[in-house]
């Protein structure tokens, strides 16, 4: 078994923001895999799927991100025993806009939500699929810039990034992360303005 989480917030104001992009990916992540419906499940919503004769819990806390760690503890305690892997996917701030980073452990990185999930968990080792969406411009503070929508040059490469996370989770489950790294590390998912 295990437990993919997308880090967000939750409420249709938040829905196309920046910090949503796990969200995002875990969507598209359950498009992919022809999982059913979300359920509620506590403070989390949750939808599972069996892949490769393993069974996959997808998720997406309810608990606003910088206390996404709450939602995550339970999640592990509901579903999942200490070996079994956890991958969470969140925006990151220090990837370029149209890259995606695998990590298998580390600090937060200056993350809230990640920062909560080690707080709560206890432990800095568990995966992650960073979703790039690059610094905020001069004279914009950076919780304004994780908290508004993607620009409209930005929404038009967003569909092929986000499909590119999904394909990312499948080749770190298939593959593993070293061979995930390998692939998806090099790559740009932008669209290229035309000259």
């Amino acid at each position: 078994m295990a437990l993919i989480v997308g880090l967000g917030n939750p409420g249709s104001r938040y829905k196309d923001t920046r910090h949503n992009a796990g969200f995002m990916v875990v969507d598209a992540y359950a498009t992919l895999l022809n999982a059913p419906p979300w359920e509620e499940r506590g403070e989390s919503l949750i939808t599972s799927v069996s892949f490769e004769s393993e069974k996959l819990i997808l998720a997406k806390p309810l608990t606003y991100i910088n206390l996404s760690g709450k939602a995550v503890s339970a999640l592990i305690h509901s579903f999942i025993l200490d070996s079994d892997p956890l991958i969470v996917v969140h925006d990151d701030m220090h990837i370029p806009f149209g890259s995606l980073r695998i990590k298998t452990s580390g600090s937060s990185g200056g993350h809230n939500g990640i920062k909560s999930v080690i707080e709560s968990l206890g432990s800095e080792n568990f995966s992650r699929l960073k979703v790039g969406v690059g610094g905020p411009p001069e004279g914009l503070s950076v919780v304004d810039f994780v908290l508004c929508p993607f620009t409209e040059a930005e929404a038009k490469s967003l569909p092929r990034i986000i499909a590119a996370g999904a394909e990312a989770l499948k080749m770190l489950l298939e593959e593993g992360p070293q061979w995930a790294m390998n692939h998806f590390h090099s790559l740009r998912f932008e669209e290229q303005e035309e000259p």
